[in-house]
């Protein structure tokens, strides 16, 4: 435990050090709390003052920009004063890095003992963060300084890591640990559109005659959710249908021809790459990429080039999505590709989660299975990437459930 703790330390002193003309500031010296927001919309100055009324916030100048595996992070430092309290304010956006949200989710695991509900609930939040502010007082805590983390947090619906390494509710009540040393008050703040959208879903699920799992957190709200663009979605779901395609019948300069007539080079994986090189690609392998045209089609309905998702009991035409590759008119279509709204898509997203539960426990219990387990999974797939799930790359995706 003591490693894991020293871990999360290390790690929050990343999240904060920040190092502009020679000065220097470090989570060690200062105590922070850090807020772990979901939302999607920026934080801005304008709003902590509206939020804490009274408040100054001035910007400290400089590009405090970093960039670590990959992610470009933008960190922004503020001068706040609440009356004569003084304090720095930390925000860190447009790119929170994976290693950095898996450290606390590694940690809230670990500091729980076991994988309880619970905790499983606070990990899928917290991987859904956008946004990481830390508030570090000029002098030590007091109640007036959690008071103003209060406000925050509420306001943010923030998952908060305290300055004694516990993490907390938006009131400061401790979430994590084993059950005896949480308060039994303890609650997460959710948005309105992802209660009800779970709720919708339960209820479709219901009249199906399927049994959702009770308790399941919801997925993200219209409020939180960063979709990939029409054309990265639409880019991406071409690819899927020439990996399907070729896992069907082999053909690399085929292949890579039409790559490259589509402009596509940029949008294959690493992994997919590879694969698309193979003249005699593993049998159990391409068997199992075959299947990449349902989640190739899920992104074509997300960007309104197929009309319908129906529920997940047979399979797409493959033949429909091939026509469609090789359309010679194929470029403008994918220009003209529009997201469908935000709630039709996350309704899609939302059921696909619970589906994907739902077979998973069939196959589990070696129960019949009332949806087609392959097709779930490959639109559970697509639809995690798609709403940045984890804030993952193609071919790292997690299709938790």
């Amino acid at each position: 435990m003591t490693k894991v703790k020293t871990f999360v330390c290390l790690l929050l002193t990343c999240l904060i050090m920040v190092s502009y003309e020679n000065r220097t500031v470090a989570q060690d010296d200062l105590n922070p709390i850090v807020l772990y927001i979901s939302r999607a919309a920026e934080v801005t100055s304008d709003e902590i003052k509206t939020i804490v009324p009274g408040a100054t916030v001035v910007e400290v100048p400089g590009d405090l920009s970093q960039t670590s595996a990959g992610n470009e992070s933008r960190f922004r430092e503020f001068e706040l004063q609440v009356g004569d309290a003084k304090y720095s304010l930390f925000i860190r956006d447009q790119g929170i890095a994976r290693d950095q949200l898996n450290g606390l989710s590694g940690f809230l695991q670990h500091h729980a003992e076991i994988m309880d509900q619970h905790t499983f609930h606070i990990i899928r939040r917290v991987q859904r963060t956008s946004t990481v502010l830390s508030l570090v007082p000029s002098k030590d805590w007091n109640d007036e300084s959690r008071q103003l983390v209060r406000k925050l947090a509420a306001e943010f619906k923030a998952v908060v890591f305290s300055s004694d390494q516990t993490v907390t509710d938006h009131d400061l009540r401790t979430m994590s640990g084993p059950e005896e040393n949480r308060d039994p008050k303890a609650t997460m703040l959710e948005y309105d559109s992802a209660l009800a959208r779970r709720t919708r879903s339960f209820q479709f699920l219901q009249e199906k005659n399927l049994k959702g799992p009770s308790g399941h957190p919801v997925v993200v709200a219209d409020e939180e959710v960063r979709f990939r663009s029409a054309k990265e979605i639409a880019d991406r779901a071409l690819v899927l249908a020439i990996v399907a395609a070729h896992a069907g019948e082999p053909n690399p300069e085929f292949v890579r021809d039409l790559i490259r007539s589509l402009d596509l080079a940029k949008a294959v994986s690493p992994e997919e790459r590879a694969f698309l090189r193979k003249a005699k690609p593993d049998a159990a392998e391409a068997h199992s990429l075959t299947w990449r045209y349902e989640a190739c089609y899920a992104l074509l309905w997300s960007v309104g080039l197929e009309d319908e998702l129906p529920f997940p009991t047979d399979q797409c035409d493959a033949n429909k999505i091939v026509e469609l590759l090789l359309d010679p008119e194929v470029k403008q279509k994918v220009a003209k590709a529009k997201l469908r709204p935000t709630s039709e898509i996350l309704d899609a997203v939302d059921l696909t989660y619970r589906l994907a539960w739902i077979g998973q426990n069939a196959r589990m219990n070696n129960e019949p299975e009332p949806i087609s387990p392959d097709v779930v999974l490959e639109r559970h797939y697509a639809f995690c990437w798609l709403i940045r799930h984890f804030n993952r790359d193609w071919d790292d995706v997690s299709p938790d459930t």
